[in-house]
């Protein structure tokens, strides 16, 4: 249940009623394509599921923080921390972090055991989208608007064959060799792992 930005839910709410669909992003990215946008979807069951959107059909982009439980008792807890309009997350194992981040971000709006997560409101009744298709946003929005809450990836991701793409290995100063499906392509970008070299580093 939404604690802050009613407004927002109750819109969101009354767009899936026209035929518009809530979809979570696995990254908050997209690459440009034949006049669509690339993005990893986040399905139901946590899968990662490749979609080619229309930009005229993307009616809003929400940046949330969603609760998240560690998985187990001594795992690391996550908080959300918004000040000045800038949104952060950390990965803590102390209790007394919290307390360190309250006297560190006086004013700052702050949410333990949350984590940043990007959804997209699209206009669409495709069956293909059925197995991410969420009926609400369940957390705190934290930013609302348009593809200026994502980013774009085309410079540093280009097609490759039979639907892979490459990616522009930025500590090697050159495209890599080996061509992967987009949600690999994305994922060597956001943790810096290539599935074959390792740790970019």
């Amino acid at each position: 249940m939404l604690r802050t930005g009613e407004t927002h839910m109750s819109q969101v709410q009354t767009q899936t009623q026209t035929q518009s669909k809530i979809f979570e992003l696995k990254y908050p990215y997209y690459v440009r394509s034949s006049g669509r946008l690339g993005v990893v979807l986040r399905r139901r069951d946590g899968k990662p599921m490749v979609a080619f959107l229309d930009p005229a059909r993307i009616k809003k982009v929400l940046v949330v923080a969603t609760p998240w439980r560690p998985l187990e008792k001594f795992s690391l807890r996550s908080v959300v921390v918004v000040r000045s309009g800038f949104i952060y997350e950390e990965r803590f194992s102390r209790d007394e972090r919290l307390e360190e981040l309250r006297r560190e971000c006086p004013g700052a709006a702050i949410y333990p055991d949350h984590v940043v997560s990007t959804y997209i409101v699209y206009e669409t009744s495709h069956d293909y989208y059925k197995p991410a298709e969420l009926e609400r946003v369940d957390g705190v929005v934290l930013r609302e608007g348009g593809l200026e809450l994502l980013i774009d990836k085309s410079r540093v991701v280009k097609p490759c064959s039979n639907h892979t793409w490459r990616v522009y290995l930025a500590e090697l100063e050159r495209w890599d060799d080996y061509c992967f499906d987009l949600p690999a392509a994305f994922s060597i970008l956001k943790t810096n792992t290539h599935p074959v070299y390792g740790v970019m580093d």
